[in-house]
């Protein structure tokens, strides 16, 4: 956790590249795209801050957006349309055992989704909750090793479909 009273501020920057793959069940009448990659790219990146409460206990918000992306398939596949925050991103950490040099957290997260017409949440979507249990420790010679394990429930919303044809797209929110 940060230290009482103390602040910690980060900024990533994320480039992914032919991340889409055609399915072969929406795609079954063109076979020759099953399993093919659709030219895009994606720039997103992620701002969070933290500030803590005390030297067990910090607060924080993270907020992942999309800078530019880029869809150059003839297909439909889905993509971004406009640029800006995803998601809000509240969370918490509490550390229960240990110091600086190791110990466990338990940390409690929101993921309240910002997208507009986000086939993957579903339409009006209710917030992902997650919780995990994190722990650290640092050897002798001051390497530094974590892990953690957690449970997440998503509250999807229900299947968009298109407003022109009205049909569903080639998949169905995150459960």
């Amino acid at each position: 956790p940060v230290k009482k009273c103390m602040c910690n501020l980060g900024a990533f920057i994320n480039y992914a590249k032919n991340t889409y793959t055609y399915s072969d069940t929406f795609y079954s009448t063109n076979t020759d795209l099953k399993g093919v990659r659709s030219n895009d790219y994606l720039i997103g990146g992620d701002v969070y801050g933290a500030f803590g409460i005390n030297n067990n206990w910090d607060i924080g918000l993270a907020l992942p957006f999309v800078i530019t992306s880029r869809n150059d398939d003839p297909y439909g596949v889905s993509y971004f349309d406009q640029f800006g925050i995803t998601e809000f991103r509240p969370m918490t950490k509490y550390r229960f055992s240990g110091d600086d040099s190791g110990g466990m957290a338990v940390i409690f997260s929101m993921n309240f989704n910002a997208i507009k017409n986000d086939p993957f949440a579903g339409n009006n979507p209710g917030p992902t909750i997650n919780i995990e249990l994190a722990a650290d420790t640092t050897t002798s010679g001051g390497t530094k090793f974590a892990g953690n394990i957690g449970l997440r429930k998503r509250n999807s919303g229900s299947q968009l479909t298109n407003p022109t044809t009205g049909l569903p797209p080639p998949f169905v929110p995150f459960n």
